[in-house]
């Protein structure tokens, strides 16, 4: 009976030694499980901000300095519209400056080779005519013809 108490006792010594170490090595285990997977998340989480934030300021610099080059492209086009507009407008303006010019001196031209005694004796000549033909239609009427 003292064989078997003492393999009960021993039994009982030995299950509450497997008890208490299975118990701390799962408590050590799951503390050990929580610092691995927080160590792990944190560097992956700072891995991927990481990644993403090089990635967002490089697009950022890169979509900047085509804002940049679009503007310097555009004001480029724009100068040279403007320029190329203020040429031409000058150019068509020369132009009509000069063709009004010309016309206006064979204009004077053909005044001054004319003979003015001619023309003013043709006009009174048309006029005088043109009274008669007036005078005659007039004494047509009054007399009854």
């Amino acid at each position: 009976m003292v064989v078997k108490k003492v393999i009960i006792i021993v039994g009982i010594m030995a299950s509450l030694f497997l008890g208490s170490i299975t118990v701390y090595a799962n408590s050590t285990i799951g503390e050990k499980l929580s610092i691995w997977y927080d160590e792990l998340f944190n560097k992956s989480t700072y891995s991927v901000v990481s990644e993403l934030s090089d990635n967002f300021l490089a697009n950022w610099v890169s979509s900047e300095e085509q804002v940049m080059d679009q503007m310097n492209e555009s004001r480029f086009n724009i100068e040279h519209f403007s320029a190329t507009t203020k040429d031409q407008t000058k150019a068509n303006l020369v132009s009509y400056s000069e063709n009004y010019i010309r016309r206006l001196n064979e204009t004077k031209s053909n005044l001054m080779e004319s003979n003015f005694e001619e023309f003013i004796e043709k006009e009174k000549n048309e006029i005088e005519e043109e009274i008669m033909n007036d005078v005659e239609v007039i004494l047509a009427e009054v007399l009854g013809e």
